[in-house]
């Protein structure tokens, strides 16, 4: 027997998302493609119905977007994703966040300098619980104010994987005290493995002074 068969899909604009729906978590399985307008490099989906261009499954599927991210102002900056499943993030051609394996909980890149620019970017989730949903973004380190101290933590013990910054208020001073017990900062996704700086800008009269510090580590 002899068959023919054709389609289309559409053709997205760098200022938009081009989201291509398969029918198995692995990327296979081609069953739709749509594009959705990129607002300030994000992207928000929820399917709490299933999605219409798999026959409205709500899991046991996957989602590849893809767009270009602006960086208007050069700085440190990370990716962030949130969605039912697991998702990978690849960034001017380098995987920058993968979390293909983890499901159900916000992830973030390590920071890193980024130029001003424009920058390809692929998102790539495997849906696995109910409800469905993904949610990408992109944010620029936090800038800490003169009275307040900048705490970077590095998702290694060697301050090499920026993974999250915080500001601080000042105590009395200049204090500055923090206790993770024996798990670590697992709010900010790092375990008792990890390393930190703080920095600020005290302001010192002319005098003596005594700097201390303890930890339980080095």
């Amino acid at each position: 027997s002899t068959s023919f068969q054709t389609g289309w899909k559409p053709q997205c604009t760098d200022k938009e998302w081009q989201l291509e729906y398969f029918a198995a978590e692995d990327l296979t399985q081609l069953k739709g493609v749509s594009c959705l307008p990129n607002k300030d490099n994000s992207l928000a989906l929820s399917w709490p119905a299933g999605v219409a261009e798999l026959s409205n499954a709500t899991q046991g599927f996957s989602v590849r977007a893809t767009s270009v991210l602006t960086v208007a102002k050069a700085g440190l900056m990370r990716l962030f994703t949130k969605a039912g499943g697991g998702t990978r993030v690849t960034l001017n051609s380098t995987t920058v966040l993968n979390k293909w394996d983890d499901c159900c909980s916000t992830f973030s890149s390590p920071y890193q300098q980024l130029p001003t620019g424009s920058y390809p970017v692929v998102v790539e989730l495997h849906q696995v619980s109910d409800p469905a949903y993904l949610t990408v973004g992109m944010e620029a380190e936090p800038t800490c104010g003169a009275e307040e101290w900048t705490l970077r933590y590095y998702g290694d013990a060697e301050w090499k994987e920026h993974r999250a910054t915080q500001c601080s208020a000042l105590a009395g001073d200049w204090q500055f005290q923090q206790d993770w017990g024996d798990i670590g900062p697992t709010d900010l996704g790092l375990t008792s493995v990890f390393s930190m700086t703080a920095s600020g800008r005290p302001v010192f009269k002319a005098n003596k002074y005594l700097f201390t510090a303890h930890a339980d580590d080095g």
